[in-house]
């Protein structure tokens, strides 16, 4: 079989990441202050630890929130399927 095709746009893609990471890097911002890894929080500086437990049943009431949520709008629809432009069911 003949892959030059395949082999020609793959070459491609890894030359267009290349050069897009090098261009990124080349005109990106080189200086990093302390400041910039400090989180933001409405202007009001931070005290102590930002990082705080967070139980794993918060998590699993979201996933079920979501995809609860998603399966009732999805059997209830948006409302207008039965109505026709006239306004008749």
């Amino acid at each position: 079989m003949n892959f030059t095709l395949l082999i020609t746009v793959l070459v491609t893609a890894i030359t267009l990441v290349v050069a897009a990471y090098v261009v990124a890097k080349l005109i990106g911002p080189r200086s990093y202050a302390k400041v910039k890894g400090e989180p933001y929080e409405s202007g009001i500086p931070t005290r102590g630890s930002s990082w705080l437990p967070i139980s794993v049943g918060f998590y699993l009431f979201a996933i079920l929130f979501v995809r609860c949520g998603n399966g009732v709008s999805v059997s209830m629809g948006s409302g207008s399927e039965g109505v026709r432009r006239d306004g008749s069911a």
